[in-house]
């Protein structure tokens, strides 16, 4: 649990390309078996610690004719980035995956117009 203290609630999110493997023939599009594609984010500003980090699906584009299978998490994060994670295995292929990504935490920074708790 990240407990609000004195500093304020930092909100920051945006979409991300994890990986485009149509174009290339890459491995999440072309290979079988357990494979894996991570995609860097940093952050704006910098959060007082490592927040909370939540990922979604924004855009995926897959071979309907088989199995759909696809994990989704976040590695390494820092109060000033951190690494998502698509992971797929056996026939799946995914030629293209962007996703949606939310951090909560804490930060010092005053921000004009920002919400007043």
């Amino acid at each position: 649990m990240n407990a609000v203290t004195n500093n304020a609630v930092a909100i920051e999110g945006s979409v991300v390309q994890v990986f485009d493997h149509i174009e290339n023939s890459g491995a999440m599009w072309i290979g079988t078996g357990k494979r894996w594609a991570r995609a860097t984010v940093n952050f704006k500003e910098k959060f007082n610690r490592p927040p909370t980090v939540q990922l979604s699906i924004a855009m995926i584009d897959a071979d309907s004719s088989r199995n759909l299978r696809l994990e989704l998490y976040v590695e390494d994060v820092t109060a000033t980035g951190f690494t998502a994670v698509a992971h797929t295995w056996n026939d799946t292929r995914i030629g293209r995956l962007h996703v949606n990504w939310t951090a909560v935490g804490t930060s010092d920074t005053q921000v004009s117009g920002g919400w007043e708790l």
